[in-house]
């Protein structure tokens, strides 16, 4: 393990060094460099800051464990122990520094919510149902010194001037008992519960739940001034810093504001700074100023404990995950501890030590401010896809204290008897064998005042080339419709490919505007044919493509065009004698893999045509058969389809016309069109006759009308 680290430090370096630029892109990495990555691994007394830094919890040592079922309440002992209260049998223990166990008392009650006390008092616990608050002896001899009426005794709090007060529930009553045993009612807080108490600048601070207030009473008269309203569900801790600022936590909900309470009680006006509304658990300062604001909001179900650690930061307890957090002077909060229980009761802290009781079920911690601890942060698993080989971990740290990094390996993407066992490292490099699945494990030791910080963990990995893939090569068919794009724009065509694709055509000089449709204008890109094609590769490799036609009559493919980057092609078809063809699609990985190492994929097209000629018209004749004038001939193309037949009269537009067969379904077709007179009932003096096959390529001729018609 390494230690002494100063500053910041860049500890590890990079596998294959020596290995060019393709290589470098071939390496892929595993990272730790966030908050969410690290919260999908596993903490073992090592916690994470809120941008995802890792750090050595304190040194944590386990009091007690699975005796209770909850730890509501802990008083240090002054010698590294400390006394706890206890549900569900009402128990109370001293638990020494080393961990002996004595139980002190059993009481009336079932949960023992609030523990208070000093070496010269004694113990004061109470609870529920029964609502005693009862004296316990250091030497373990216990009475009962009040019983209050409501049955349930939220808190306790034994103030400088050794009055201890009480906190109860029902009717929002606070009493108080002197140090000589006389007992009384101090006031009474208009709100259901008083859940939490504080002692701040010679004024009980109460928490209440019901409306989520925090008010301030006068220890003697009971004089209530309500100091926040959170407009949440409860206040369940206080935590006063000195004499110019408290913190407090406010769980639950927003609650509806009534100026009357449930018992029948008012509250007095209020004038505050309103923190807004939050049903997420949030901790409040309120300071010498008396405004108030919220700085810190917890994404746990629950805050349930606040204390001082030694080093002046601010500790929450909170649930259901049993998590620690920490607060620096700036409010920025770190994940501290991770327990295994479900709920962080109550944290108090005494010289060097901080003690923290749970529930589900009941332990006891002691957390070491001065001592180094040690604690394991455990990467999910990582999945590299297939079997690859590992590189050197590195990660940025500083601060002072102790950094290993060890691995294992596996083929399942569960850890089991079949993967390696957990390695560290050997010169910096990973010791586990290739294999798909990865887990590090960070080991991190030092004290909280060493600050040791370590950051992104990184580890680089190198897996085989896998073989790129390409499919769905389409080639524009024969015909494919065109349409301007740019608004019109001379000179640019559009091309609609099978899929949805488009291709855009631009040329320097415009196709003859002739007054036809744009189906039939821009002759010159008939002959030009795209095709596109769909390709990924696995690793991210660049690709290449080269393409290759060939007549489907021939068993060689020629080349077309080679080494595209694009995965889309436009080339002129008037190269290539007409027929039937298919086109190949190459894909190469060599741009960014090592000489040797490159793949290819290949996919053809499915069969397509290529026509570079126009119909041809053939026996046309235009002649009188009685009343009517007669067009007759044939139109014939050597590959493709007709698709239109038109007639034109003295140049005025073009008639659909049909062939004898009433279809133009064919490569050729024989037709007799009967010519319509003009408006005005004179024949015309010229017909034209017009033929496109599918591809869109024209013939026309047209003829003179016999004079005597």
């Amino acid at each position: 393990m390494s230690r002494g680290i100063i500053g910041v430090a860049l500890v590890g370096c990079w596998l294959f060094a020596g290995v060019g630029s393709a290589e470098g892109r071939r390496i892929r990495e595993f990272t730790v460099a966030d908050l969410d990555e690290a919260l999908a691994g596993e903490f073992e007394r090592v916690g994470v800051t809120g941008e995802g830094a890792l750090f050595p919890s304190p040194a944590t040592t386990t009091l007690f464990s699975r005796e209770a079922a909850y730890v509501w309440g802990l008083l240090p002992d002054g010698d590294g122990g400390a006394y706890a209260a206890t549900g569900s049998e009402g128990r109370v223990y001293h638990i020494a520094g080393n961990g002996d166990v004595e139980r002190l008392a059993e009481t009336f009650e079932y949960e023992l919510f609030a523990l208070t006390g000093s070496r010269s008092r004694g113990l004061y616990v109470s609870g529920a149902p029964n609502g005693t608050i009862t004296h316990v002896s250091l030497g373990g001899v216990s009475r009962t010194v009040l019983d209050v009426p409501e049955g349930l005794v939220w808190d306790l709090l034994l103030a400088p001037n050794g009055v201890l007060y009480a906190a109860t529930g029902e009717r929002g009553e606070v009493y108080r008992v002197s140090e000589d045993g006389e007992a009384e009612r101090v006031g009474r807080i208009p709100d259901a519960h008083v859940v939490s108490l504080g002692w701040w600048n010679d004024q009980l601070l109460c928490g209440t739940d019901g409306r989520g207030l925090l008010v301030a009473m006068d220890p003697e008269n009971g004089d209530l001034t309500v100091l926040f309203d959170t407009n949440q569900e409860e206040v369940v801790a206080i935590l006063p810093l000195g004499p110019d600022r408290v913190v407090f936590a406010a769980n639950g909900g927003s609650q509806p504001l009534t100026g009357e309470t449930a018992n029948g009680g008012f509250l007095p006006p209020v004038e505050v700074t309103p923190a807004g509304n939050s049903a997420k658990p949030a901790l409040y300062e309120l300071g010498a100023e008396k405004l108030v604001r919220r700085v810190w909001e917890c994404s746990q179900r629950n805050i349930f404990s606040l204390a001082a650690a030694p080093d002046g930061s601010v500790l929450v307890g909170t649930g259901t995950e049993g998590i620690l957090y920490r607060l620096d002077a700036h409010w920025n909060a770190s994940r501290l501890l991770d327990f295994e229980e479900a709920q962080v009761l109550t944290v108090v802290s005494g010289d060097q030590h901080v003690f923290v009781g749970t529930g589900n079920a009941g332990a006891i911690y002691r957390l070491d401010w001065d001592k180094s601890g040690e604690g394991t942060f455990t990467t999910r698993v990582w999945d590299a896809g297939l079997t690859s080989e590992w590189g050197r971990p590195s990660w940025v740290a500083s601060g002072r204290g102790g950094i290993a990094c060890e691995t294992r390996s596996g083929q399942l993407a569960e850890p089991d008897e079949t993967w390696s066992e957990w390695e560290g490292l050997s010169e910096g490099q990973i010791q586990s064998p290739p294999g798909r699945f990865l887990q590090c494990r960070m080991v991190l030791s030092g004290r909280p005042d060493e600050d040791l910080r370590v950051r992104q963990l990184t580890v680089p990995y190198r897996g085989p080339n896998r073989r790129p893939r390409v499919d769905r090569v389409r080639v524009s068919p024969k015909g494919a419709a065109f349409q301007s794009s740019n608004g019109g724009r001379a000179g640019s065509l559009r091309q609609k490919l099978p899929g949805g694709v488009s291709v855009d055509y631009i040329i320097e000089a415009a196709p003859p505007a002739n007054g036809a449709p744009i189906g039939r204008s821009g002759i010159w890109a008939r002959t030009l044919r795209s095709a596109v094609w769909s390709a990924e590769d696995a690793d991210q490799d660049e690709l290449r493509f080269d393409l290759y036609l060939r007549l489907m009559e021939d068993a060689e493919f020629l080349p077309l065009k080679l080494d595209l980057e694009e995965s889309a092609y436009t080339w002129d078809a008037t190269a290539w004698p007409e027929g039937w063809y298919e086109l190949k699609v190459v894909a190469r990985d060599e741009e960014t893999n090592p000489p040797g190492d490159g793949l290819t994929a290949e996919s053809v097209s499915s069969p397509f045509q290529v026509d570079n000629t126009p119909p041809r018209l053939r026996d046309l004749k235009l002649q009188p058969e009685g009343e009517e004038l007669i067009l007759s001939g044939r139109v014939t193309d050597d590959t493709s389809r007709i698709t239109t037949l038109e007639i034109s009269l003295d140049g005025e537009g073009w008639q659909i016309a049909l062939p004898d067969d009433g279809m133009l379904d064919s490569r050729s077709e024989s037709f007799r069109i009967p010519v319509p007179s003009l408006e005005e009932g004179r024949a015309p003096s010229v017909v034209g006759v017009r033929a496109a096959d599918e591809v869109g390529h024209v013939a026309t001729s047209r003829l003179r009308v016999p004079n005597d018609r």
